[in-house]
């Protein structure tokens, strides 16, 4: 695993990689994150891969969304594929992908860049399932006192 994700970390880093190519390198993520949730859920054994790599794995995540042009959501792009294996991470992390994300949200959200601030909404979006109503609710309510002002 350990070669397949310097793999696909290198492309999610990489600019000029075409957008298409780098939404499989999410979609491996989002089968990995699904794989170990599956097994957590039931109680199995499983590689913890992406307990030890969601940090870096968000970080990834969020910058490709800013580099994403396809604003549709509706078809599997990297804006999609992206947003998908946030709330996946979400769901299998829960509180911990929302506080790793914070700060990421508060910048985001107090932007003059309308892009930054559409990646901040992606993200508060893909964390609506998963982490604890608190650990959300807080994220709500820091940015939205961003989107009042």
């Amino acid at each position: 695993m350990d070669e397949i994700g310097n793999v696909t970390f290198t492309y999610l880093d990489t600019p000029g990689v075409d957008q298409d190519i780098l939404a499989l390198c999410v979609e491996l993520w989002c089968t990995v994150i699904e794989e170990e949730y599956s097994l957590s859920s039931e109680n199995k054994n499983h590689h913890n891969i992406i307990n030890n790599i969601y940090r870096n794995l968000l970080s990834v995540l969020v910058k490709n969304l800013e580099k994403s042009t396809d604003l549709d959501l509706i078809e599997w792009n990297l804006n999609v594929a992206c947003s998908t294996c946030i709330s996946l991470c979400a769901m299998h992390i829960k509180d911990p992908v929302v506080y790793a994300l914070q700060e990421f949200v508060t910048r985001y959200m107090n932007s003059e860049d309308i892009v930054k601030v559409r990646c901040a909404v992606i993200v508060i979006g893909a964390l609506s399932d998963g982490p604890s109503d608190n650990a959300f609710f807080t994220l709500i309510r820091n940015s939205s006192q961003l989107i009042i002002k």
